[in-house]
């Protein structure tokens, strides 16, 4: 469980999916892990998890609309449901993978990820219509946040 998680708990594997760190057997999702830090060089950290709300949308195999600023600052757009990840993909009838440059990073994506997927689930309970912020708003926003704000959380800037 996650609560009596350890950093000794957690295993390390490399690209090839082979282990470098770590007594345990590597996540059944192995494959998922490897495919993404293969797709994306510059991941260097991957987190799968259950969470109450993507996993909603998940079994719904509906995506996380991007409707609040921080999920396209950190994640890039909308999550869609085991399609184009970016940063972030829910795996259908499953959970939700998310990747950064950092562990830091991946669990500030499974965060973000899993409060605007509440947020969707509450506003979907609602039955008023969602507005997904405009493509142009979601460009401005993540590159600001790459190129900036994410330099500034890390002291780089």
């Amino acid at each position: 469980g996650y609560e009596t998680l350890t950093p000794e708990d957690v295993v390390i594997i490399n690209r090839d999916g082979e282990v470098v760190e770590g007594k345990h057997i590597p996540s059944s999702e192995l494959k998922v892990h490897t495919a993404i830090y293969n797709a994306y060089p510059e991941a260097g950290a991957v987190i799968h998890t259950h969470s109450i709300y993507a996993s909603a949308l998940a079994a719904m195999h509906q995506g996380v609309p991007a409707i609040i600023e921080d999920i396209v600052q950190i994640i890039g757009d909308r999550v869609e449901c085991a399609e184009n990840g970016k940063k972030a993909v829910l795996l259908a009838n499953h959970g939700a993978v998310c990747w950064g440059k950092n562990l830091a990073e991946a669990l500030l994506a499974a965060e973000i990820l899993e409060k605007a997927a509440q947020i969707a689930v509450i506003c979907a309970g609602t039955g008023n219509k969602v507005y997904e912020l405009s493509c142009e708003d979601v460009d401005v926003m993540h590159d600001f946040y790459e190129k900036h704000y994410s330099k500034r959380q890390q002291g780089e800037e």
